[in-house]
């Protein structure tokens, strides 16, 4: 049997550059929050959520196996969700959305895993300033049948936004502070190329809520890697930690974590 072979990519900081302006958070607590129905979709939800791939989503608030199901969005659709009523959410915060196919939410009961999730964004929310919408693009790009993926790993103490094409591209995953290994699940590029990655490293302050988010020296250029079908390589992106800027004791909890 041929050995699989690991291409690993690491980046090492230098100094921090290229302030970018994104809508992103930071760290993560473990709230005690039992598997809830589907009660969050509503006209006037202060998330609303944009579906771009041909299959229907079963979205979550944090972890999957957390259970805090938002709903499902069918396929090319648009949905608003409340999610006000998440049972000990914070009034201002920040989570991870992750999104799963609804065919193996069905085939599960419900019950997933990390191992099922085909997409991760950040949300950032003031539930006292409902006129600020919360706003969520699941891309097209996405690998809804799980066949073809990058491994990516967030070494550092700030969520991790990975962008596509330059730093204020289009959002394809967000991991959580330290994460490793996590897959991200992307169809091939429909010109045969690899795709140009771009990690933005994201501060949501813990009291105000204010975002910064900026890049560091060796990765402004970006990365090129192409998703693999788990063949004799397995690509792997990995993220270090910028230098210290201070902000790392301000950054705020990740709810659902």
């Amino acid at each position: 049997m041929m050995e699989k072979k690991l291409v690993a990519v690491s980046y090492f900081p230098v100094l921090c550059a290229v302030l970018v302006m994104v809508i992103m958070g930071c760290a993560s607590t473990k709230p005690e929050t039992e598997k809830t129905s589907a009660g969050y979709i509503a006209d006037t939800g202060l998330l609303e959520v944009r579906n771009e791939t041909s299959v229907p989503m079963a979205l979550f608030a944090g972890h999957v196996e957390r259970g805090i199901f938002l709903g499902v969005i069918s396929s090319f659709g648009v949905q608003r969700f409340d999610i006000a009523k998440i049972p000990d959410i914070p009034r201002k915060g920040a989570f991870i959305l992750r999104t799963a196919s609804e065919e193996a939410y069905r085939q599960k009961a419900g019950h997933l895993s990390e191992e099922d999730v085909v997409y991760t964004a950040l949300v950032v929310y003031d539930l006292d300033a409902p006129e600020n919408k919360a706003q969520v693009s699941i891309p097209k790009k996405i690998d809804s049948t799980q066949k073809y993926s990058v491994y990516v790993s967030n070494n550092s103490p700030y969520i991790l936004e990975l962008r596509l094409d330059n730093p204020t591209g289009e959002k394809i995953a967000a991991l959580p502070p330290f994460q490793q290994n996590m897959m991200l699940w992307l169809s091939p590029d429909e010109r045969g190329l690899p795709y140009q990655f771009f990690p933005v490293y994201v501060h949501v302050d813990s009291r105000t809520t204010e975002i910064k988010s900026f890049v560091i020296d060796p990765n402004i250029r970006g990365s090129r890697v192409e998703p693999t079908s788990g063949g004799d390589y397995v690509q792997m992106l990995n993220f270090d930690a910028p230098r210290s800027s201070g902000m790392e004791d301000s950054c705020i909890v990740l709810f659902g974590e």
